[in-house]
Order: C-alpha cells, then sequence, then structure tokens
C-alpha cells in the first residue's frame, strides 16, 4: 500500500480542515496516511523519505514552507511528488497551478 504523508496547516483559511477527516479522505482512496501539523515544528522532514508522496493541505504560505524544505534536500535523497490540497484563503499558486479549490473533495 502507498503511504502518503499529510502536511496540514490547521489554520488555514476561513474554514475548519480537520486532522481526522482528511485522513479518512486520503485512507479512503487506497493510501495509508501519516500526519504531521506544519505548525508543530519540522518533525516531518524527517519522515518524509518513508512517504510515497506527499500532500500539503494549506495555503500559499505553507506550500512555499514545504516546498523550501524540500528543495534543500540533496541530490542523492529519494524525490517525493506532491499534490496540493488549497486551504488557505487566496490559494493564488493553486489558482496558477489549475487547482480548484472550490471543488467539494
Amino acid at each position: 500500500m502507498e503511504q502518503a504523508i499529510l502536511l496540514h496547516n490547521p489554520g488555514a483559511g476561513d474554514e475548519d480542515h480537520l486532522k481526522s477527516d482528511l485522513i479518512t479522505l486520503i485512507e479512503q482512496e487506497g493510501y495509508a496516511c501519516v500526519y504531521f501539523s506544519v505548525k508543530n515544528g519540522d518533525q516531518w522532514i524527517h519522515q518524509i523519505d518513508q512517504a510515497d508522496f506527499a500532500v500539503i493541505a494549506g495555503g500559499d504560505g505553507t506550500v512555499r514552507g514545504v516546498v523550501k524544505e524540500l528543495v534543500k534536500r540533496n541530490s542523492l535523497e529519494k524525490k517525493i511528488p506532491i499534490t496540493i490540497l488549497p486551504m488557505g484563503t487566496a490559494n493564488n499558486l493553486s489558482i496558477a497551478l489549475g487547482i480548484d479549490s472550490t471543488k467539494k473533495i
């Protein structure tokens, strides 16, 4: 079973995006999921190699912070594909990428 790492900013946006709801959505798609709040430090960096891909749930700042850490990795470290769940107030990055944050999952 593929492993997802959920990197979540629980304070992003105007709505409540519950940890348990996000994990359930990912697991319903057939993935194992490990959760980290990006507001609780950078412990996720030490676990990223265990994942097959990363799900970034937050706004532009959350995406920027995670990607900034990922590009610091050296060329020998595992490359991690990412996906974005836009949950911020502006979501400029997701709009630029054509990701519709208004669609219900």
